[in-house]
């Protein structure tokens, strides 16, 4: 277990970072006080799609009152894709190896990579699957999200009977580690205070998260001397709130549920990541200090020590240098309320349009009491009663409604699956090829991919802070134990990662959410590539051949040259990033002593060199068959000259 290193301040440093925590915390707090306060319910309001008032009274009572929910169709749509996307490829966090080496290095990115799915997977571990939906969700809907890695340590206690049987005999208490390691933590919306005119959150100067703790959580950190236990005894009698805060309040009135006052007290401590300068001024390390506003007091301070900043803020569409991005909330609120407006009289003209209103011989007592509805008996004279229109059918249709839907998917980016099959081609509407269907639904995923790379890059980093606090801090032995064999390479690449000696990054996988598209992809690319493997099969045969004229040998390397390097052209548009390895260069002299190598020709510098006086000519054409060419590929998939790699 890592103990952190403790910040001492006396005297005037003790006077001059309270008194800097203290401007600092009032000035983020004022300044998203209207975020936090007025926005935000409003964009929960928007995403439940609640309705302003509970009954409409205009333009009569009980007047229709639906909120169209297409900001929720959108948000959970793109959730679904996101996490679809993140969670349904393997692996989980892809790691890949820089440079070369002398042993096969595969089996320790593979084990770095099955580590990693393991603790990410498991509920007793990282729990990440729900920490990342939830995470996810926030960005789509508000545009911004963070998630916080601390390093944690969890314990249980025990009491353990004594072991000889005997009634009443004494026994012991037992505390047992649990856990110890990163614990990813989605943080609320209204907890994480950052400056607002920063473009990336990694060039803030402070970042604070607020920890809202009650009263068993200060005492539990006083037990095991987190905090001065003076400190903690003072602030027991100072709580920042008898009641829930105004943001969880609406949170909680908008499901109608509850919070009990009777002896509710929780204190914000404000925890601060940021930059102090030593008391000679010669060096500015990172510290992390609990600060509580209320009493200017500072509960606890250390030094940084880990490897990374442990935030990650995901953003979904860039507001203009700012830290905070716009939300699926915020950029559909109007098209939502529009539609909601449109819905509504439409439903609110066909109601009225269906409505009568009955004119009554004011000498009559019709109108005293009696209803008149369907299959009705009225006593009434001739003349005594009649109806009246109250009014007409308007011309709102819904295909205005439909231009609003199809407004707002453009907006978003949004859009159904069958996105592409509008307009047809080849003279016919709705018709097409099968590869103008691929391009087309391609194009039309197009920016919903875009928007799943962005977070998908700040799931990479996420991947990268849990695999660098794993090097650093330390690996939990108890669960290496449950790999076996695969345990010394796991402990291999952590120390590797942590050395830097092996470029070890794990990156987000590709972000097309389409795995259809992706296989039929690959199919036709097989097919593509295992005939290019052929042809060059057959012009290495020729060229080894005597009875090739050497004209013809040299325009066979030119042809080699400009056919890999065509080949490579066509993966790198099928987004393949490995084309130097799928496309190997031809070596003629592999196997070949020094003795029976030749020099090089005129041309791309490939040496020809006779086969054999006992190998007959296979010749040059389209046919299959010819020797060699199957252990010429056996070692497909090795870089040229690699050892086991």
């Amino acid at each position: 277990m890592f103990e952190p290193q403790k910040v001492e301040f006396t005297g005037d440093a003790l006077t001059h970072v309270k008194n800097y925590l203290h401007e600092r915390v009032q000035a983020l707090t004022d300044g998203a006080k209207q975020l936090f306060q007025t926005k935000l319910p409003e964009w929960r309001r928007l995403y439940e799609s609640r309705p302003l008032e509970r009954n409409r009274q205009f333009p009569f009572e009980n007047a229709s009152n639906l909120v169209v929910p297409i900001i929720g169709i959108h948000c959970d749509t793109l959730h679904a894709r996101i996490m679809a996307s993140l969670w349904k490829t393997k692996p989980l966090f892809y790691s890949k190896l820089y440079g070369t080496y002398d042993k096969d290095m595969d089996p320790i990115r593979q084990s770095w990579e099955d580590y990693l799915v393991f603790e990410a997977t498991e509920p007793e571990e990282l729990n990440l699957y729900e920490t990342e939906s939830e995470w996810v969700s926030e960005i789509v809907r508000y545009g911004t999200s963070t998630i916080k890695v601390p390093n944690t340590q969890r314990y249980d206690d025990y009491f353990q009977p004594a072991g000889d049987g005997v009634k009443g005999s004494a026994g012991n208490f037992i505390r047992k580690l649990v856990y110890d390691g990163p614990c990813p933590q989605k943080l609320a919306y209204q907890d994480f205070l950052i400056p607002e005119n920063v473009p990336r959150w990694q060039e803030a100067d402070i970042k604070i998260h607020i920890a809202r703790l009650k009263r068993y959580q200060l005492l539990e950190r006083q037990m095991f001397g987190v905090y001065d236990k003076a400190v903690v005894d003072s602030l027991l009698t100072k709580p920042d709130r008898t009641s829930v805060d105004y943001v969880v309040q609406q949170r909680q009135e908008d499901a109608e549920a509850r919070t009990s006052h009777q002896g509710y007290a929780e204190w914000d401590v404000h925890e601060c990541w940021f930059k102090w300068k030593t008391s000679n001024g010669d060096f500015t390390p990172r510290i992390i200090v609990w600060y509580h506003f209320r009493t200017n007091t500072i509960l606890r301070a250390v030094y940084d020590f880990y490897p990374d900043q442990p935030f990650i803020m995901g953003r979904l569409l860039y507001r203009d240098d700012s830290v905070r991005g716009y939300g699926l909330c915020e950029t559909l609120g109007q098209f939502q309320e529009e539609l909601s407006v449109i819905h509504n009289q439409r439903r609110d003209n066909q109601t009225v349009a269906n409505t009568k209103v009955w004119r009554v011989d004011p000498l009559s007592k019709l109108h005293e009491g009696y209803k008149v509805y369907p299959g009705a008996m009225l006593p009434a004279e001739e003349g005594e009663i009649e109806p009246l229109t109250q009014g007409e059918v308007s011309q709102l249709s819904i295909e205005e409604e439909r231009l609003s839907i199809d407004l707002a998917e453009r907006r978003s980016g949004v859009s159904p699956p069958q996105q592409g099959f509008g307009a047809g081609t080849q003279g016919k509407r709705g018709v097409y090829s099968a590869a103008g269907t691929l391009s087309l639904l391609q194009e039309g995923n197009r920016r919903t991919d875009s928007t799943i790379a962005d977070i998908k890059y700040a799931h990479a980093r996420l991947g990268q802070i849990l695999s660098r606090q794993y090097a650093f801090l330390g690996l939990d032995s108890r669960k290496l134990n449950l790999f076996g064999t695969q345990a010394e390479l796991v402990r291999e690449a952590a120390s590797l990662v942590k050395s830097g000696k092996l470029g070890l990054t794990v990156n987000a996988s590709s972000a097309s959410v389409n795995k259809e598209i992706e296989k039929q992809n690959d199919l036709m690319l097989t097919q593509i590539i295992n005939k290019h493997y052929e042809s060059i099969g057959h012009l290495v045969t020729a060229i080894q051949s005597v009875q090739t004229s050497p004209a013809l040998k040299d325009y066979f390397q030119h042809v080699i040259d400009a056919s890999n390097k065509l080949m490579r052209g066509i993966l790198r548009n099928f987004d393949r990033d490995d084309s130097d390895i799928l496309i190997p260069e031809v070596d003629l002299n592999a196997g070949r002593t020094d003795q029976q190598q030749q020099p090089p020709a005129a041309g791309n510098g490939l040496s020809i060199v006779p086969p054999p006086q006992n190998t007959q000519p296979t010749g040059f054409g389209g046919g299959a068959g010819f020797p060699g060419v199957a252990t010429g590929l056996a070692g497909f998939g090795q870089p040229p000259g690699a050892k086991g790699a």
